[in-house]
């Protein structure tokens, strides 16, 4: 699945499931165009995600 968003969008996502832990660092790192993988898994009833990884 490939999903597109605005960086601010995919920063907030992350850190809701866990991923990234300092969100204002992980969106000052992004750069235009950017693409990131993210393995997400269901723990319980909740959406988990792994820490993202940049592509390229």
């Amino acid at each position: 699945m490939v999903i597109v968003n605005h960086g601010r969008a995919l920063t907030l996502w992350l850190r809701s499931v866990g991923a990234i832990q300092d969100a204002p660092r992980f969106w000052s790192e992004l750069s235009f165009p950017d693409a990131w993988t993210v393995s997400v898994r269901l723990a319980g009833q909740a959406l988990v995600g792994d820490a993202p990884a940049r592509l390229g």
